[in-house]
């Protein structure tokens, strides 16, 4: 039998999975690559996430949140495919500077002010609450409706946990590539603790 590939977690076991791939970015000179996410962590090819064998954790009815990047849309659509969910719909997070201003990412042709998530279902699923929107809304209530702050580089908003909290009350949840602990449910990755010491203060 070999060895299962994500060590702590329980194979079949959870109704939600938040995921924010280590998507490897194409740079043009070494000064991006040390600003891009390579200089950040360590990333990988998309054959290598299509190997992660995510669908082995889903259970009976499960939900997916995949991060990505508008660069990697169709390559995050075919991750998700090759992970046995089938895509469903999908949200924007617009990020904020500390003074509420769009930020000012990287880009190919565009600078990313905004990070697309994309939701797969597999299986069926109970959702408890009819009233989540696709965006992420700062608990603030900007009138832009979908901002939340920008944080540490890789960082992802609370309110994406939130979303999910809500949607899947009763399931088990894991997050993979995560960076801090999940209070009540599992991570999964080489940096699950990078961000647990960090206040927003």
């Amino acid at each position: 039998m070999s060895e299962w590939y994500f060590d702590h977690l329980t194979p079949f076991k959870y109704g939600k999975i938040l995921a924010d791939p280590a998507w490897k970015h194409v740079m043009r000179s070494a000064k991006g690559e040390l600003g891009g996410p390579g200089g950040h962590y360590k990333t990988m090819t998309l054959d290598q996430l299509k190997a992660m064998p995510v669908e082995q954790l889903a259970g009976p009815g499960c939900l997916i949140f995949m991060w990505a990047t508008w660069p990697h849309l169709q390559q995050a659509l075919e991750l998700m495919e090759a992970w046995r969910f089938k895509y469903i719909t999908g949200g924007a997070w617009l990020k904020r500077t500390k003074k509420f201003k769009p930020g000012f990412g990287q880009g190919y042709v565009l600078r990313s002010a905004t990070e697309p998530f994309l939701v797969g279902r597999m299986g069926p699923t109970e959702i408890a609450s009819r009233s989540e929107r696709n965006v992420i809304i700062n608990p603030l209530n900007f009138p832009d409706l979908i901002d939340s702050l920008r944080r540490e580089h890789s960082r992802k908003p609370p309110e994406m946990r939130e979303i999910l909290e809500r949607l899947l009350p009763r399931q088990h949840g894991v997050e993979l590539f995560a960076r801090e602990p999940w209070p009540g449910h599992d991570v999964w990755g080489n940096e699950v603790d990078k961000f647990s010491e960090v206040t927003d203060g």
